[in-house]
């Protein structure tokens, strides 16, 4: 082995600084922009190396035999690892500008690289440092940073010592594990161990690891990007194997029987389980296509949630699906839903969504009783129960514990921090902690997202500035504004000729008046529909308000009708105009045993598209307009969010593959409608939203809220032994 091919670094050296990019090589983070990526542990370290080195040209022989040190693979693991590094640092193979390859031979950083000497925390000021322009900054300099707090503890795989304290912790948790990890991220000091479990080959994670109780197992939920099939993978921990599950297409929310032999999920508007033997999975209950959150208790009993009307039960023996409790919508509630049994397999914890912050956190309910009892009243705590007696929760990306008396239903001690930046449990998204008494799974990180321009081929053009994960976007008519929500959920007024964004307020799913003299959005519950006046003091005008949640989907092109879709405990998601005048009495459009949704008027108004899943797949349709009739299906082989071109004669809508798709529509008698072609494949933010996208008035450009492709690359985290990690109290 040559001198050279190592990773070991300096002890005086405590990162370096190219470009956007900044490394610490003891916390084993990289910062780009400011903001903390994730990479691969081998990627990680041929980047160090590479740094390291910053004057010549790596091999890749000198490359593999440092990174890959005693371990034969062959050249596609250095350009797996390399492929991920530039995805993640924002570089791009074919206009590189951080990492050069230089062909049949290697690879090297693109530009000076500074080396840091001195420990440091503010990785924002290290990268203001690191992107100093070659006049102020020499290409040679060395970097010595301000003075900062002692170095964080972080593990590092290649002393003896810590390999032998992880063997011994998972053969007590698993036995003797074979797992092939990577590096971990940081965490406060403590007993526990970090591994980190990352997507298959070729895939994207889709959700959170989920433990089997025995600890001997996780499930999650992975999908291919070139076809957006998800399926389900098992990880047995005590092998270095991954397992993808067959019948498992389209599966969502996996969870466990109680005796660890058998996984439960959903797919294809059906609860299926199946066991570890190898047998396809089965079908055992009809149930809502937005279900979620299962739990499976001691005695049989599988708990779910359906976001749309609350919690329910099955019996996996009969599949006889009966509620357990329904979001009181008059009471202010929006969202009941993570439901997991409690010990005594009677009780179950359960997240309540509120628009009174005075109702929303974590509860324990009942299934012999309708009382509930509320033990964190943290507004955004999506608690999860671990043995032998924990909550955890995530508050303000902290993931927290705070011990929790089972048989009282009560919290107890004070809570304390388990781990920082952590994504918080969402059930619309997949993201959930789980947690057994010696393991411990979450992912680092939350989603980013912006909004970009594409044209008609899928290349990326500029994007909306702000800082804001704005999402649901409307532009109005001359094209000068665009009004969106954020997360909080707050309203938005952008600007688009001087790239400058205003906070309206609070309020969700906002539309234009076709004017743009007018926006017309929701409460926060959902309940109210108002109207608000651009640019005058005048008080917003309360339009409708009821006790069914809403999604405002359009503005007729004459002003006269707003569109929403209305949740109905019975009828589900039905279709609904309001007029402008008169009485403003809402008046029915699609009233049925069928999901309506995402009403989109054509600009002549004579013609509806909408979202409905009669068919058993989500497609679009359209009908006339105000007096239906004349229906007909645009989409195959399913579709949502219709748009049309301002000229009425193409209707788009993104298929299941994240594809937008354009579709040829002549409002002739009859109407006819062309064939579906789909344009590109947009990188869109899979959360849920109204609208992930807009067209220009033209067809020949698509606003999408996209997300940053360096998140697909956060892996599953497993904290070992995460109980004797924890602060003492």
């Amino acid at each position: 082995m040559k001198a050279d091919a190592s990773v070991t670094q300096d002890a005086a050296v405590a990162g370096y600084a190219f470009g956007p990019i900044v490394v610490e090589v003891a916390s084993r983070q990289i910062w780009r922009d400011g903001d903390a990526v994730v990479v691969p542990s081998k990627a990680f370290d041929a980047l160090v190396y590479l740094a390291a080195r910053p004057d010549r040209t790596v091999t890749k022989d000198d490359l593999i035999t440092a990174v890959w040190k005693d371990v034969s693979v062959s050249e596609d693991s250095l350009v797996h690892s390399m492929s991920a590094l530039r995805r993640a640092l924002g570089d791009d193979s074919t206009n590189p500008r951080l990492i050069i390859t230089v062909p049949r031979r290697g690879y090297r950083l693109n530009g000076p690289v500074r080396t840091i000497l001195e420990p440091f925390d503010d990785p924002i000021a290290a990268a203001a440092v690191a992107s100093a322009s070659p006049a102020t900054v020499e290409a040679d300099s060395v970097l010595i940073l301000p003075p900062a707090p002692a170095p964080r503890v972080q593990w590092q795989w290649r002393n003896p010592w810590i390999l032998a304290a992880i063997a011994v912790a998972v053969a007590v948790a698993v036995g003797v594990i074979a797992w092939p990890f990577l590096a971990p991220p940081k965490r406060p000091a403590g007993a526990a161990i970090l591994l980190t479990q990352p997507a298959p080959e070729g895939a994207i994670l889709a959700s959170g690891g989920i433990l089997s109780p025995d600890s001997r197992y996780m499930v999650f939920v992975a999908h291919d990007p070139k076809s957006a099939q998800a399926r389900l993978y098992l990880k047995q921990m005590d092998s270095p194997d991954l397992q993808s599950l067959a019948g498992t297409e389209g599966a969502s929310h996996p969870f466990w029987s109680p005796t660890s032999e058998m996984i439960g999920f959903f797919a294809d508007g059906q609860l299926k389980v199946m066991n570890l033997q190898g047998d396809l999975p089965k079908a055992i209950a009809a149930v809502p296509v937005s279900a979620g959150g299962g739990s499976w208790s001691a005695s049989g009993t599988i708990l779910f949630s359906d976001w749309q009307t609350g919690l329910y039960r099955v019996d996996p023996a009969v599949g006889r699906v009966a509620r357990v409790s329904t979001v009181a919508r008059s009471a202010g509630e929006i969202v009941q839903n993570l439901p997991q049994f409690l010990p005594d397999g009677r009780h179950f914890l359960f997240y309540l969504l509120s628009s009174n912050p005075d109702q929303t956190g974590s509860y324990v309910g009942s299934l012999d009783s309708a009382e509930r009892v509320r033990v964190l009243p943290q507004s955004n705590a999506a608690a999860t129960y671990a043995a032998p007696g924990y909550l955890l929760y995530v508050q303000n990306q902290i993931l927290m514990a705070q011990r929790f008396d089972a048989s009282r239903l009560q919290v107890t001690g004070k809570p304390v921090e388990v781990a920082r930046n952590v994504s918080a449990p969402n059930d619309a998204d997949g993201e959930m902690i789980s947690a057994s008494a010696s393991l411990l799974t979450y992912r680092f990180g939350a989603k980013t997202q912006e909004l970009a321009w594409f044209d008609r081929g899928g290349r990326r053009g500029s994007s909306i500035p702000g800082g804001k994960a704005l999402r649901s976007p409307m532009i109005s008519g001359d094209q000068k504004q665009l009004v969106a929500m954020d997360l909080g959920p707050g309203l938005w007024m952008v600007d688009l000729e001087r790239n400058a964004g205003t906070r309206l307020g609070q309020g969700m799913y906002p539309l234009w008046s076709p004017d743009g003299s007018r926006i017309a959005f929701e409460s926060y519950n959902s309940l109210t529909v108002y109207l608000r006046n651009i640019g005058s003091a005048v008080a917003d005008q309360v339009l409708v308000n009821d006790n069914e949640r809403k999604i405002l989907s359009d503005w007729s092109p004459a002003g006269d009708y707003l569109v929403y879709a209305t949740l109905n405990a019975n009828t589900k998601l039905d279709l609904v105009a309001l007029p402008m005048s008169g009485d403003r009495k809402p008046i029915p459009l699609l009233h049925t045993q069928f999901n309506e949704s995402e009403g989109r008027i054509s600009p002549n108004g004579g013609w509806i598209a909408y979202v409905s899943d009669e068919s058993g797949t989500q497609e679009v349709y359209v009908q006339r307009f105000p007096s239906l009739g004349d229906k007909r299906i645009v989409s195959i082989g399913g579709g949502v969010e219709p748009m049309w071109r301002r000229d009425g004669k193409e209707l788009f809508y993104l298929s299941p593959d994240y594809s937008i798709v354009s579709v040829p529509f002549e409002p002739s008698e009859p109407p006819r409608i062309g064939q579906p072609t789909p344009l590109f494949r947009a990188p869109v933010n899979t959360s849920s939203t109204r609208n992930h996208y807009v067209v220009s008035p033209d067809g020949q450009r698509f606003l999408i809220n996209v997300e940053d492709q360096s998140t697909y690359l956060s892996p599953i985290t497993v904290m070992v032994n995460w109980i004797q990690g924890l602060p003492a109290q």
